[in-house]
């Protein structure tokens, strides 16, 4: 399912893995050539972090009742990096563990806390009437309400490589 290769324009070598289902490439076939080079793509990428941030919360919230310590407050790291979609999606991941705040590092422009007000106000905890796929495919929409979003404060923290402190909270 992978091999190597030569691109015709440069001359460079390099190495691909092949998956099913996609257009002409490199090597004249109708599937897409993965390069190993690149990693995992970037949907790839933003679902794992979210994955890595609920096991996180799993592990943090498991040591809190087997210690005892009821009165702990747990909070979810994010460091305020990449693609505004990543972001959000950690943001909504992290949600689903419930914590008591979301821990927020490298938001520290203008721009970014705006960013950062827009996610937590689309994300606002709300009642929705949901919608779903029938098994012909058809969208329905339930005929009851849904509770969607979150709220969960975001503590906003300067890091200056000594110590670390408390920025801005946003409710």
């Amino acid at each position: 399912r992978g091999g190597k290769g030569v691109a015709p324009a440069t001359g460079e070598e390099f190495s691909f893995e092949v998956q099913n289902m996609g257009g002409a490439s490199l090597i004249g076939k109708n599937h897409y050539c993965v390069p190993r080079a690149m990693g995992v793509s970037a949907g790839e990428e933003k679902r794992f972090a979210g994955h890595l941030g609920r096991i996180n919360m799993q592990v943090l919230k498991a040591a809190k009742d087997g210690a005892g310590t009821g009165d702990a407050l747990l909070g979810a790291a994010i460091n305020f990096s990449g693609p505004p979609s990543f972001i959000e999606y950690q943001l909504q991941q992290l949600a689903s563990e419930s914590p008591d705040a979301f821990v927020i590092t490298g938001c520290d422009d203008a721009t970014q806390r705006q960013r950062l007000k827009e996610m937590l106000s689309r994300n606002e905890r709300r009642m929705v009437k949901l919608t779903h796929r029938s098994t012909t495919g058809m969208l329905l929409t339930d005929a009851h309400l849904s509770e969607v979003g979150f709220d969960i404060p975001a503590v906003l923290v300067k890091e200056d490589g000594e110590s670390v402190a408390v920025d801005e909270v946003y409710l």
